[in-house]
């Protein structure tokens, strides 16, 4: 009985989660949202589409059919139509959205390390690196530890999220991101590398990843 009211409420807390993301996908206009109300709506389409994707797959497929009914307004109806047009750019090519999106998964996946939650920061990345090798909690686990062992922890502060120690390759293939450590010694990355095809069909990053390693 105490599981099924946990799960039930985790259910209720995701769906407002998905709602709030609804409401700043679907009223707030592009032009007057902030970089931060950006960063906050990319987060939560990623808390949503990483616990439940159902629940934003049917918003977002019921989203779609909205043009056969009629609107409200023209404002609403034109709307309407900007959104149809982006649904239909490649995931990976709405430059702007996309690399919000990448950030926020990358800096949730920097989160999850962090706190050595390996089950979170497998589900946020492809099931193996580049070469094919399968990613595991005991592989995982030993990167970490290397890295532990080296620089104590992973800071989560402001600082570690400056957008600055996300480097994206020019054919935005490959991602650094940088780890600040306690001493600002920031000598250790991880590295990834991103399927673009994959990711256009998921809707959100499909990242590879390569290594947590030394400078």
């Amino acid at each position: 009985m105490k599981t099924y009211k946990i799960e039930r409420a985790e259910a209720v807390l995701l769906r407002h989660l998905g709602e709030v993301y609804k409401v700043l996908a679907q009223t707030v206009p592009d032009a007057a949202k902030t970089e931060h109300l950006h960063e906050a709506e990319s987060f939560l389409e990623l808390i949503v589409r990483h616990t439940d994707s159902s629940l934003l797959d049917e918003w977002q497929a019921m989203s779609g059919k909205s043009e056969i009914i009629s609107t409200k307004s023209e404002t609403e109806d034109t709307q309407s139509k900007i959104q149809n047009l982006q649904s239909k750019i490649p995931y990976t090519k709405n430059k702007a959205a996309f690399h919000r999106h990448l950030r926020n998964h990358i800096l949730t996946l920097v989160t999850a390390l962090s706190r050595y939650d390996t089950e979170a920061a497998l589900s946020l990345i492809a099931r193996e690196d580049g070469d094919g090798k399968p990613w595991s909690n005991e592989r995982l686990l030993q990167q970490l530890n290397t890295y532990h062992s080296a620089r104590h922890h992973i800071r989560l502060d402001p600082e570690a999220r400056n957008a600055r120690h996300t480097v994206v390759s020019e054919d935005g293939l490959t991602i650094r991101q940088t780890l600040i450590d306690p001493d600002d010694l920031n000598d250790w990355q991880i590295i990834l590398t991103l399927d673009p095809v994959k990711s256009n069909e998921a809707r959100t990053p499909v990242l590879h990843l390569e290594g947590i390693t030394a400078v």
